[in-house]
């Protein structure tokens, strides 16, 4: 079989097994994206697919055991009864630290827990395989409401979109300080779901004039074309994301907002579908090697994480994509207004997690699998340490960050000082950390 080399915007991609570098299985054009084609790496001749322009390099066995799971729960083939029921149960609450007693006897997310559980013994994967596999389910069972209770500032609760508006203003001033320095900047997403980051920072990338009209009308601070007003420019907007179906409804938000070309012809916007311990980026010698490289974990998406072992290798995948320049961005839901923010926010957002099944030492699990663990500043910090990010980090809470009155048209000061209640800030690698994320007097 004759190959040729990876498409040069895609020649940071590596393979999950082995970091060997991926190539095509027949020639294609270095002009453009690629809708669809098959991928293999030079050094262990594992396959991969491109399809819709997302490169796909989940593992296989991650892809056999999720097809397992849903052949198994759709046509009710693995029975499965009360004990079977409890021991997935005893996992889970050895796996995220809970002490979850109560189990109903028509429980349709502990049927799911312990078919997952049996899916994953059965093609023999370890443990942290697993704590994943359970994590992309979850995803995959809220995929469906995601964007529309959740992420389109268009459409969900407030509750959900003003701490993500809030947070949406701390990025960009990661952002903005380092395009002020004429540096081109690469954006990388771990945990993208249904593309709200690709989305806004594609908006205010695309110099259509048809794109994003809702959009640019409803907040033009955040969405026009020359909102970020700086002298860099963005190079690319990378979303990494665990779940088939957020990557595939966050191309239809793409393509709505008529900023697709962005994928299908520039190449601004990209979107990988990985694992995080088998994701493998590296930089070097890649038309993005020179860039200013921003990861961030946005949203809750570390403390979506089922285990702490899980939420220290993602911080650490993090670290590893941007240095040894980069900075990594974390928000995180801060445990101290779990009682008074976290009731009405998970219920504004039921229709796409499922009603709660536990609410106990800052911990929300849902009828659906979605885990949510809040935390404290020292834990944060604690994680950021484990995960070996030692350059400059700096973890702040609402009762350091301050509130942007030149923002009040896209959320209102009085309602940010409510949601930034909610909020821990991580940033490493940026010495002025503070002096960028806290406006002076």
């Amino acid at each position: 079989m004759t190959r040729t080399f990876l498409h040069p915007l895609y020649s940071f991609i590596k393979c999950p097994y082995c970091k060997g570098e991926l190539e095509f299985d027949r020639f294609v054009s270095v002009k453009r994206p690629i809708e669809k084609a098959s991928i293999y790496c030079t050094r262990c001749q594992s396959e991969f697919r491109i399809d819709n322009f997302v490169p796909n390099i989940l593992p296989a066995k991650f892809i056999n055991v999720i097809e397992n799971i849903e052949n198994y729960y759709g046509e009710k083939r693995f029975k499965v009864g009360m004990s079977g029921i409890r021991k997935a149960y005893a996992w889970l609450a050895e796996t995220a630290k809970i002490s979850y007693e109560k189990i109903e006897k028509k429980d349709a997310f502990g049927r799911a827990l312990a078919i997952a559980l049996e899916a994953c013994k059965q093609h023999g994967l370890d443990e942290k395989d697993t704590q994943e596999i359970i994590g992309i389910l979850g995803s995959h069972f809220m995929s469906r409401g995601y964007k529309f209770h959740v992420a389109d500032q268009l459409y969900a609760s407030d509750e959900a979109i003003s701490y993500e508006k809030y947070e949406d203003i701390l990025l960009r001033k990661v952002v903005q300080y380092f395009l002020s320095k004429a540096k081109p900047v690469t954006i990388i997403e771990l945990g993208s779901g249904v593309g709200r980051v690709l989305h806004q920072y594609g908006c205010c990338t695309s110099s259509r004039k048809d794109a994003c009209r809702p959009y640019r009308r409803v907040s033009p601070s955040m969405y026009l074309h020359n909102s970020l007003g700086t002298k860099g420019s963005i190079e690319a907007i990378i979303g990494i994301d665990f779940e088939t179906a957020m990557a595939q409804r966050a191309m239809r938000w793409l393509k709505g907002s008529k900023i697709f070309d962005l994928v299908s012809q520039k190449g601004q916007i990209i979107q990988i579908l990985g694992s995080i311990r088998h994701c493998n980026l590296s930089f070097k010698g890649s038309r993005f090697e020179k860039t200013s490289k921003i990861a961030c974990i946005l949203f809750q998406t570390l403390g979506n994480q089922i285990s702490r072992e899980l939420q220290i290798d993602l911080l650490r995948k993090a670290w590893e994509f941007v240095s040894p320049n980069g900075v990594v961005f974390v928000s995180v839901f801060n445990s101290a207004a779990f009682e008074t923010q976290g009731r009405p926010y998970y219920s504004s957002i039921k229709g796409s997690v499922g009603r709660a099944i536990y609410w106990k030492d800052n911990v929300f699990l849902s009828s659906r699998g979605v885990y949510s663990k809040w935390f404290t500043v020292k834990e944060v910090e604690k994680l950021f340490k484990e995960a070996g990010i030692e350059n400059y980090p700096t973890v702040l809470n609402g009762n350091t960050l301050k509130s942007f009155p030149q923002y009040d048209r896209y959320i209102d000061s009085n309602i940010q000082k409510v949601v930034k209640e909610r909020g821990i800030i991580g940033i490493a690698g940026l010495p002025k950390a503070k002096d960028v994320l806290i406006p002076r007097s």
